[in-house]
């Protein structure tokens, strides 16, 4: 058996100025200078600009603070470092060893001041590569020593931020400012000018001058909500809240208030029916605010009723930023984070390449960025499946929490065994009207958004800050299959064009995906069909709004049309948000994408490395059941002589559920759905098809990766000696490898995992040379085809480890981009009041009267208890308290309207009243 090479460490040396060998650094190193800017690079128009143009100060290693400006602009005669503040005259400058920038040739011999280090400036530079500081060694990844560690602990340097004025600025600037164009040039790849260009996109795009002003503090819409919770009792709005957090059936709520009316509770002006205060509530808090219904039925849907239920997102975002409850939890403008070397960090949301984007587009306004999630999961036979909304402003630990996800829409369910006379293929068939509703439901959302979201508005942030304030779609959460309807049916990699054969290959660079390239392909092969045989005309004709798409007279080559443009031949429905790309913008759950996703993957590789031992000696499966038996042994409870009970959970510190310990007899069965024999014939043939039970948390599935390195420590050695020793056979333990893969993983998962201190240029370098260390040693270690004849790990998780690095870019730290608050939201909206709806195609408007009136409670709750921290006399009878009897004293505190939605606190203003008895 062939075992590949394993890999070493990738050390990234540096030189500095004052480190060159046979130096001795002097009082004066400070005033040194090397030369930084290549002859074909720099502009050369006077003697003065040559002589002096690209030199950085050796003292505090950046570029000076009148770069480019020596007798050109100020007619200055010396130069200031940009830290240091020390001074260099012109003739200083002089003494330094240069090159004609314009020639190539050398002016003046070397004559240096006594401690001017100068090192020799490079020939020549390649457009394409890194900066010396980024570049990796000389010696491959694959030249690396096998003794040596799979990790990488040597930090690299990056070259230091680039002070851009006069010349180089106005060259530069010439580019507009176009959010996924930008993401697409910058997150393609760590090349030199990247690099230059994220740590300062206001000296390379043209960025509208001015800075964002300062809100203005009103109280006009907490006064409004006030006004509008007046009139609702605390009783009805104790009875409301309790039956819409709970889901209670209308019935039950009905018959409570009926109870409620022969006891001593106060009923003035209390609604006798669930329905009355609903209405009520929400022409209080939520007035003109209906929920929209349009049929996406066609002939041939059969039983399918596809009805779409939704409400105006640009509303629901709007109110979601003037919640009271998130006071000083919002992001209102960029923040440009730096760490103490002075170099760009990555970590707060509006750190991100995203947030910075569209705060340029209109420097003036606070930018909203809604976050658009969807899940097609659902719990029983519902027909259609909700879409929510977030924002990224909000601060981590809210947007963390399920209910700051809310639900806008609800997208109907497409069943194939409803529709019997649709045929397979062509423009009429299930693949295709699968993707045809998706879009027309968008399209409906947002058919008026570019029209509003293109002009200032006044928003009340918080319920109390005036800010003018532009509202913009950036982001998409939702899991792959979700994100193949969202682009129209495009597979493979959604960040660039790599196809699929070239997932495993790290030696190309592909060119970034765009929304516009996109459609222009779908619009042309829509236009017209290249077949042999084909008549003039479309193939499909698509309406301007996107709202309607009949077949052409070439329908009939709509699959060979597909093929070519790459998706289906439909109108995007993302299309008509400007400034939005599906294919920058999305973010990739880590639960999908890691989790349930890479680690799965490694696991059903290694499980394959051992069939091909295990095939030879007879014994399949014995790695898996040996993995099994040493989990069991670590989680097990043991009890000593004198009767005390250790459990594993103690000794590991690490949580794991019973069935996390049988995955990989989980991940060895099969998906035939046959007799016994063909499920055999599976597990024998090596395919490690089978799935990890739903039960199986992101956290189980982490903590095993955690125990994998001591889980395959030694495995299997005993019996493959044996079996050596016995056949006098050659076969080699693979254990050592699959630990450096582990191993590997574990370091770029932490890495990446990690949310304090934030992330630097120089570790999102050190991040991405892991992933694709990563990359190529499961190309290598799995060398094993499968269908198609593709390589094992050849699939689009494992590829998406080389785009980690621009993922923290765009959005910050990883927990920006979760998307699991939007999955718990589920329990919230859809299994909560799962039990009180019919299952019938009017599902959708009831689970969205039920979400509305969750948002009614929220807001309802923040009012009533802005009066009573008010203390206006209207809310008097609104403040209630609650009494807890200990021994010995009484505790009393009040009972906040808001509690369920806010962190719970004892008392706002003053300090716990505690009565003694």
């Amino acid at each position: 058996m062939i075992v590949p090479r394993s890999h070493g460490p990738v050390t990234l040396p540096v030189l500095r100025v004052s480190e060159v060998p046979g130096q001795t650094p002097s009082p004066w190193r400070r005033h040194g200078h090397r030369q930084i800017m290549p002859p074909s690079r720099a502009p050369a128009t006077t003697d003065d600009l040559v002589e002096h143009g690209g030199y950085w100060c050796a003292g505090c290693n950046r570029s000076w603070a009148s770069f480019f400006s020596l007798n050109q602009h100020r007619r200055a005669y010396s130069m200031r470092g940009t830290e240091c503040e020390d001074e260099s005259s012109s003739r200083e400058l002089r003494n330094v060893y240069r090159t004609n920038l314009a020639t190539g040739l050398e002016t003046r011999p070397p004559v240096h001041r006594a401690g001017c280090d100068a090192p020799t400036p490079p020939d020549s530079e390649d457009e394409t590569a890194l900066p010396d500081a980024l570049a990796p060694p000389s010696s491959s990844v694959n030249d690396l020593e096998p003794e040596d560690s799979p990790l990488v602990n040597d930090e690299p340097e990056l070259p230091e931020p680039e002070i851009r004025t006069g010349r180089q600025k106005a060259r530069a600037a010439v580019m507009e400012l176009h959010p996924p164009e930008m993401l697409a040039k910058l997150c393609s790849g760590f090349k030199k000018g990247n690099v230059r260009i994220v740590e300062n996109i206001r000296g390379h795009y043209a960025v509208p001058p001015g800075t964002q002003p300062d809100g203005i503090l009103s109280d006009e819409y907490r006064a409004g909500m006030k006004r509008a919770a007046a009139n609702i009792s605390r009783s009805q709005y104790e009875i409301y809240s309790l039956s819409g957090r709970r889901d209670l059936p209308e019935a039950a709520t009905d018959e409570l208030l009926q109870l409620l009316t022969n006891v001593r509770f106060d009923t003035t002006g209390m609604h006798k029916t669930m329905k009355g205060m609903d209405r009520a509530a929400r022409l209080a808090m939520l007035p003109d605010h209906e929920i929209f219904c349009a049929d996406l039925t066609e002939p041939m849907d059969g039983s399918n009723r596809l009805k779409f239920h939704f409400i105006d997102l640009y509303d629901a975002v709007v109110r979601s930023i003037q919640d009271p409850t998130l006071e000083r939890k919002l992001y209102h403008a960029f923040e440009l984070q730096l760490d103490k070397d002075g170099l760009r960090m990555f970590e707060k949301a509006n750190s991100g390449l995203v947030f910075e984007s569209f705060q340029y587009l209109d420097v003036g306004a606070a930018p909203v960025i809604a976050i658009v999630a969807s899940d097609a999961s659902h719990q029983g036979n519902l027909t259609q499946h909700p879409m929510y909304f977030c924002t990224l402003n909000m601060h981590e630990s809210e947007r963390s929490k399920p209910i700051r996800w809310i639900p806008f829409a609800w997208m109907p369910n497409y069943d194939d065994s409803k529709a019997p006379k649709r045929p397979q293929n062509g423009y009429e068939c299930h693949r295709s009207r699968r993707a045809r509703l998706e879009h027309q439901a968008l399209a409906l959302v947002f058919q008026r958004w570019d029209e509003r979201s293109a002009q200032r508005i006044e928003v009340m942030w918080e319920g109390k800050i005036k800010r003018q304030t532009r509202i913009y779609l950036g982001a998409v959460v939702v899991d792959h299959p979700q994100l193949d309807k969202f682009t129209g049916g495009s597979s493979g990699c959604h960040r660039c064009t790599c196809p699929i054969k070239d997932f495993l290959d790290t030696t190309k660079t592909w060119p970034a995906k765009t929304t516009e390239q996109l459609k222009e392909s779908v619009l042309t092969q829509a236009a017209q069909c290249t077949a042999r045989g084909a008549v003039p005309g479309p193939v499909v004709l698509i309406a301007e709004d996107g709202m309607s798409c009949t077949p052409g007279p070439n329908a009939k080559s709509y699959e060979a049309s597909r093929s070519a443009a790459g998706a289906h031949l439909l109108f995007n429905g993302f299309w008509l948000v400007t400034n939005f790309c599906i294919f920058q913008m999305y973010m990739r759950d880590s639960l999908h994408q890691i989790d349930h996703g890479i680690l799965i993957h490694v696991l059903r590789g290694i499980l394959r490395l051992f069939f091909e031992i295990e095939r030879v000696m007879n014994m399949v499966g014995a790695a898996a059941t040996k993995l099994k038996g040493r989990l069991d042994m670590i989680y097990d409870i043991q009890s000593t002589d004198d009767g005390r009970v250790f459990s594993g959970l103690h000794d590991t510190l690490l949580p794991m559920s019973s069935k996390t310990r049988s995955v990989f007899q989980q991940l060895r069965g099969s998906k035939s759905k046959g007799k016994k024999k063909s499920k055999a014939a599976d597990a024998n043939a090596g395919k490690i098809s089978g799935q990890v039970l739903g039960t199986v948390t992101g956290a189980d599935l982490r903590h095993l990766l955690l125990l994998l390195p001591f889980l395959l420590f030694d495995l299997m050695d005993d019996v493959i000696n044996e079996y050596n020793t016995a056949n006098n056979a050659n076969l080699i333990n693979p254990v050592h490898e699959l630990i450096k893969l582990v191993l590997l993983l574990l370091e770029w998962y932490h890495l990446f995992r990690r949310s304090f201190p934030g992330k630097t240029m120089r570790d999102l370098l050190r991040l991405d040379l892991l992933g694709k260390q990563f990359v190529q040693m499961c190309a290598e270690l799995f060398p094993f085809r499968k269908h198609g004849g593709l390589l094992f790990l050849c699939c689009e998780k494992v590829h998406s480890v080389i785009h980690a690095a621009a993922e923290i870019m765009r959005w910050g730290n990883l927990i920006n981009s979760s998307g699991e608050a939007a999955e718990g939201t589920h329990k919230i909206n859809v299994k909560g009041p799962g039990s009180n709806i019919n299952h019938r195609d009017s599902d959708g408007g009831t689970l969205l009267v039920h979400a509305r009136r969750k948002e009614t409670i929220r807001m309802l709750g923040a009012a009533i208890q802005a009066g009573i921290d008010d203390n206006d006399p209207e809310f008097e009878d609104h403040r209630w308290t609650y009494e807890s009897e200990k021994p010995g004293h009484k505790i009393s505190y009040p009972l906040n309207a808001d509690r369920f939605w806010v962190e719970p606190v004892l008392q706002r203003n003053g300090s716990l009243n505690v009565v003694r008895s």
